[in-house]
């Protein structure tokens, strides 16, 4: 059983399973792998259908590896909700190198933080605006989530 709480997801890997997918089935996409794609699977009693409509939708080879169903349910929500999460407004010395994706930051263990490798700076994910006022006051560097035209993302990333 593989430990998730850490782990990095490609998000070029999500393109191949859809949400729906993935919530229903408990399944999650790590990465590309050549023409295979890695994924975790949520701990059940058989496993041989779920891969067999995995490689039919993704048309490619399936690594996999069993993951806590309860953790994986989380980390797939978290992903799914964020996964469009841009970074923005980083400083001119980082911008060409900066992930912008939420998910290409380094998980820390925490939902709200993330590691930023380019900056070297944790950034914190904000549920509005008066709460990333707060934390770049503090010179943190945020991402903002915002709910726009229904759609779930995080609009922009403050850098102090």
């Amino acid at each position: 059983m593989i430990r998730i709480a850490n782990l990095e997801i490609d998000p070029t890997a999500l393109d191949y399973c859809p949400e729906s997918l993935a919530r229903e089935e408990c399944v999650l996409p790590i990465r590309l792998e050549g023409n295979a794609i890695r994924v975790a699977i949520g701990r059940r009693d058989d496993y041989q259908d779920l891969l067999k409509k995995l490689r039919f939708i993704t048309e490619r080879r399936i690594f996999w590896a069993v993951a806590d169903r309860q953790a994986l349910e989380w980390v797939i929500d978290e992903v799914y909700t964020y996964r469009a999460t841009e970074v923005t407004n980083c400083p001119a010395e980082a911008h060409l190198d900066c992930p912008k994706l939420w998910l290409n930051l380094q998980p820390t263990g925490g939902p709200v933080v993330r590691f930023c490798r380019s900056c070297q700076r944790k950034v914190y994910l904000c549920m509005d605006q008066a709460e990333a006022v707060e934390y770049a006051e503090l010179a943190r560097r945020v991402a903002i989530y915002n709910v726009a035209d229904n759609l779930d993302s995080v609009d922009t990333i403050l850098c102090g």
